[in-house]
Formats: C-alpha cells, sequence, structure tokens
C-alpha cells in the first residue's frame, strides 16, 4: 500500500513538474502577446486623435467663413 502511495506521489509530482514547464512558456507567450497589442494600441489612439482634431479644425473654419459672409 505504501509503495502505491509513493507512486502516485511520484506521478504526481512528475505531472506537476510538467505541467508548470508549460504553463511557464504560456506566460512568456501571453506577456508577449500583450506587448503586441499594446504596441497596437498607439497607432490607433494617434490616428482617432488626428481625426477628431480635423473635424474640429474643419468646423472651426466653416464657423469662420459664414462669419464672413453673414451667416452668424
Amino acid at each position: 500500500m505504501k509503495i502505491l502511495n509513493f507512486k502516485k506521489a511520484g506521478v504526481a509530482a512528475l505531472l506537476a513538474t510538467g505541467s508548470a514547464v508549460a504553463a511557464a512558456d504560456g506566460i512568456a507567450d501571453v506577456g508577449t502577446q500583450i506587448v503586441t497589442q499594446v504596441n497596437a494600441v498607439a497607432p490607433v489612439v494617434t490616428s482617432v486623435g488626428v481625426a477628431l482634431l480635423a473635424v474640429y479644425v474643419l468646423m472651426k473654419a466653416f464657423r469662420l467663413v459664414a462669419s464672413f459672409v453673414g451667416g452668424r
């Protein structure tokens, strides 16, 4: 009975060690993927900001022209 328990403990330790190594590789991959996604966010934020700024400038320009023409 004791030998069987030692075998079970050995198998459990072997599985735990193998899964820990596999999890460590998975964690490294997740870290790389997170960095890749974070680096992809910056250009999107920049392009949205530039587009909003362009819309704001166009609205101000049309209001300025409308005031010259006599709209407001």
